[in-house]
């Protein structure tokens, strides 16, 4: 009888941690998983290095049978694997999570208890922002404060909470295990994309037939530091980014261009894919990329190597532009992208600037 009592659940949630060359900060995120209120959960950590780095990084769950590593000597990209994180996955519900971010203890608690109550196919909850000096900014949903964010919807209105509000990040969601194996199904193994990688998962994800649900409980703290692929600093850095943002965009743009279900559906998804590439594009150009460092004739090569996503660009000024004079204007300062500011310190013209 007490063995019967004492017999733990079966687990609900898989966390899939992907690390790599994030060993110093995966100790937080592996004891923030660790003491989760709700303990019905498993976790698999696809680590790609070698199996040394792991010995202390693995000390907060040492010993919990819930918890374990798939090992990859050489790297895979962050989209290679979170795919191979989802096949080792048995149970309903999935988290990714990156290795430098940490769920908050009630991750768990709040979107599987979500899920559960309601059924979504994603719950979805808030996000902290952790500086570099150990500030906390909240991360605010596009769109807020012109008004009500949805708490909740199906089909329709879960594809129009990602084309209006939503993130391109998994880490603050619960999905449903399945879902997620139909999104990485529609994805080439082949493909290889890392910084970008999310915002391919959830949008395939958001335009099948599903709900979601949204709640108010900060359920993560995104961690910005300099040796994230995020926000490395750097040209070369910047210009990775800008790279895998393109390559993932024009997978993403080519498929939804082709796929007639979801143009009859959601006939403003291509637009949309475009105005993100275009996004993705001018953040990296101005914010990240450090473009500016770059002698006149490095940067014309780089710009002229874009022929497909310059014309993306161009498209989205001429849709938002007002008249024919701010195209030309804003067409002349994306082919002036130095402008002589010094390295790190270019800024956006302020008529580019995407909201933060």
């Amino acid at each position: 009888m007490l063995r019967w009592l004492t017999r733990r659940k079966p687990a609900a949630l898989t966390f899939v941690v992907i690390n790599y060359q994030q060993d110093a900060y995966l100790p937080d995120c592996l004891a923030a998983i660790a003491q989760q209120t709700r303990p019905d959960w498993e976790a698999v950590v696809v680590h790609q290095g070698p199996a040394e780095a792991l010995v202390s990084a693995l000390a907060p769950v040492h010993g919990d049978a819930r918890v374990r590593v798939v090992q990859n000597d050489r790297p895979l990209s962050a989209l290679g694997a979170r795919r191979r994180g989802l096949a080792e996955v048995t149970t309903p519900l999935t988290a990714m999570i990156d290795a430098d971010d940490m769920v908050t203890l009630r991750f768990a608690e709040a979107l599987v208890g979500t899920q559960n109550r309601t059924g979504a196919d994603v719950a979805i909850g808030r996000t902290l922002r952790v500086l570099p000096d150990g500030r906390e900014v909240p991360h605010r949903y596009r769109g807020e404060a012109a008004g009500p964010v949805p708490t909740a919807g199906t089909r329709d209105a879960a594809a129009l909470f990602l084309r209006d509000h939503g993130f391109p990040m998994l880490w603050d969601s619960v999905f449903a295990t399945e879902l997620l194996r139909a999104a990485f199904a529609e994805i080439p193994p082949e493909l290889q994309v890392n910084s970008a990688d999310d915002r391919i998962v959830k949008t395939l994800a958001f335009t099948w037939d599903i709900s979601f649900a949204r709640v108010e409980d900060v359920v993560l703290r995104y961690r910005v530091h300099p040796t994230s692929t995020s926000h490395r600093p750097g040209v070369e850095a910047g210009l990775d980014r800008l790279e895998d943002a393109l390559r993932a965009y024009r997978f993403l743009y080519d498929l939804v261009q082709s796929d007639d279900r979801r143009r009859r559906i959601y006939p403003w998804l291509p637009a949309h894919v475009s105005d993100r590439a275009s996004a993705a594009i001018l953040q990296g150009l101005w914010r990240q990329g450090g473009l500016g460092a770059l002698p006149a004739e490095a940067r014309d090569t780089v710009i002229a190597s874009m022929d497909f996503e310059t014309a993306l660009v161009v498209s989205s000024l001429r849709r938002t532009a007002e008249s024919a004079d701010q195209v030309r204007r804003l067409k002349r300062r994306l082919q002036r992208i130095d402008g002589g500011a010094p390295e790190g310190q270019q800024e956006e013209p302020e008529e580019l600037r995407q909201p933060r």
